[in-house]
């Protein structure tokens, strides 16, 4: 059995059918890590030293701006909260198994979704409103205004407009606005 499949059961033993609300956080990459690399000038992040580098001065405090919201939404939200935040680093894991991981547990165990501030910056997080879309599960912003669509689609495209204007590539960012740009508006989605 393989490390993603292993997790899959600890979210199954904890959550059963319950379900749950995610709340989608940028870590290593989003606003913060373009403002990182454009302040250091590092743009390749092959090698333990830029990681390094890149865990304690983006993911971090990405961590640690999330964790509050986090913690005080898990005081009044009826359903149980999954914070992406306590997976922050797995040893040997890459960014491809973190997606994997995460496309399986919104397909099992998530009825809804919260984006957090930054979300539209980050790969991952667009990959996961994607995903949430296409299972037509409703989203929201941090105040828990429901997202259309349509506002998920502005928000994307601000995203990448922005990263392109600051010479960033943006290719992973796009296919998750083409993703969303094939469905059809459903609901409050």
């Amino acid at each position: 059995m393989n490390e993603v499949e292993l997790t899959i059961r600890a979210f199954r033993a904890v959550l059963g059918t319950v379900g749950a609300t995610y709340v989608a956080i940028p870590m290593t990459s989003g606003k913060r890590y373009l403002d990182w690399a454009e302040r250091t000038g590092i743009r390749d992040r092959e090698g333990a030293e830029v990681w390094s580098r890149i865990f304690n001065e983006v993911v971090k405090p990405n961590i640690d701006d999330a964790r509050p919201f986090v913690d005080s939404l898990r005081k009044r939200w009826d359903s149980p909260i999954v914070d992406p935040t306590e997976l922050e680093f797995l040893e040997g894991w890459q960014q491809i198994d973190f997606y994997e991981l995460w496309k399986r547990v919104f397909d099992e165990f998530i009825h809804s979704v919260i984006l957090f501030s930054g979300w539209e910056y980050s790969v991952g997080c667009c990959k996961e409103v994607a995903r949430a879309l296409e299972l037509r599960l409703p989203l929201m912003d941090v105040n828990l205004k429901p997202l259309r669509k349509d506002d998920i689609e502005s928000q994307m495209f601000a995203g990448i407009s922005e990263t392109t204007e600051r010479g960033f590539p943006t290719d992973l960012l796009q296919d998750c606005l083409e993703r969303v740009k094939k469905l059809k508006s459903h609901g409050s989605n």
